[in-house]
């Protein structure tokens, strides 16, 4: 879709949400073991959407966990 339109907010914030969940679905399958898996994904959203929607994304991940 980024390719195809130019437009690149769409797609990344959908991958964060998308990333997101999935970090949240890890933590709570593996327990304390998946929380290792949580910083990386910190890092990469901040790549993917712009600081302050990062920001809010993660503190709702980390809220939720």
């Amino acid at each position: 879709m980024a390719w195809r339109s130019g437009d690149t907010v769409k797609p990344g914030l959908f991958m964060a949400v998308v990333f997101c969940i999935g970090a949240v679905l890890v933590c709570i399958n593996l327990g304390v073991d998946g929380l290792f898996w949580v910083y990386p994904f910190l890092v990469f959203i901040f790549f993917l959407v712009s600081p302050l929607k990062a920001f809010v994304l993660l503190v709702t991940m980390l809220l939720v966990l």
